[in-house]
């Protein structure tokens, strides 16, 4: 049985970048923002598909930069065609957006910005774009995250520079746990991430909602096992962690001074967390850090 094409649209052919076709809708009378499944239109098309031509075409006809797609099931939603351009990293088409009067900072359906999406990409021309038209660096997802975090969890350090250089905080705190990234990072056993963080001078003393510090997160990590997913030119793949990585992230808290004697709401410090978890490697390395980390 032969396959029936899917049916001819105003948001196909922006899709495609077929300019010819587009214009025919519109000559015939359908509106350049009209509106398709999860509201979507020409504009958020074109712009995820990469159409220079089509987005400055509907713009010059009054399609609105701002335009905001549904929430659909499984789909983060809420999108703008900025939104969509960041995410699929056309630059050219970016600057034309917010050239045209799309707004910076409207945040999808999970929280997410645009500054964000170009952080987790690393593009460093979306990110000086973003930025150079008053995009908000404190703004956080609904999971908490930041660009800075962002940036800082997909090593892109080049991003996370930037970010520092406008003004981002590295003690910038969740909205969820009140936590740093320097916790997330040591929780998380990424030994570059601590190393970076700490560099550019992370406070080791924070202590989160339930009075924990980047030590005890390093703890925790410490017992926990953690893939993660890696992709390259022979497809995806599980990354594996160390327990050597664990070790690391330590040291290097306990040389930026972390304390080892700090108890949490629960009334464990790293110390005594460490003995519950019967981490005795962790044990005796913040053992030998003696309760002032001196010694």
């Amino acid at each position: 049985m032969p396959l029936i094409p899917p049916p001819v649209t105003i948001w196909s052919v922006a899709k495609e970048g077929k300019l010819e076709e587009l214009q025919r809708f519109v000559e015939q009378g359908t509106a350049v923002d009209s509106r398709g499944r999860g509201e979507v239109t020409p504009l958020h098309e074109a712009a995820e598909a990469g159409h220079l031509n089509i987005v400055r075409w509907l713009l010059d006809r009054g399609a609105s930069p701002n335009a905001r797609t549904l929430r659909n099931p499984g789909d983060p939603g809420s999108f703008t065609p900025l939104h969509l351009a960041v995410q699929a990293g056309h630059i050219d088409i970016s600057r034309l957006l917010v050239e045209r009067g799309a707004k910076v900072n409207p945040k999808m359906s999970d929280g997410t910005t645009s500054l964000m999406l170009a952080a987790e990409s690393g593009r460093m021309d979306l990110l000086a774009l973003l930025l150079e038209h008053g995009a908000d660096i404190s703004l956080h997802s609904q999971l908490g995250q930041s660009a800075l975090s962002i940036a800082v969890v997909t090593q892109h350090w080049a991003a996370a520079e930037l970010l520092f250089l406008k003004g981002a905080d590295v003690n910038d705190r969740s909205e969820g746990d009140n936590g740093t990234v320097l916790m997330l990072m040591a929780g998380n056993k990424q030994v570059e991430g601590v190393r970076f963080l700490i560099a550019h001078h992370a406070d080791v003393h924070i202590q989160d909602d339930k009075g924990q510090s980047a030590l005890h997160w390093a703890v925790i990590g410490a017992a926990a096992h953690i893939r993660k997913w890696t992709s390259d030119e022979k497809g995806k793949s599980f990354e594996e962690e160390t327990p050597e990585d664990a070790v690391r992230v330590v040291r290097l808290l306990l040389a930026a001074g972390a304390l080892t004697t700090v108890a949490g709401a629960d009334g464990f410090t790293p110390v005594s967390l460490a003995r519950k978890l019967r981490l005795t490697h962790i044990v005796e390395l913040l053992e030998q850090k003696g309760p002032h980390n001196g010694g």
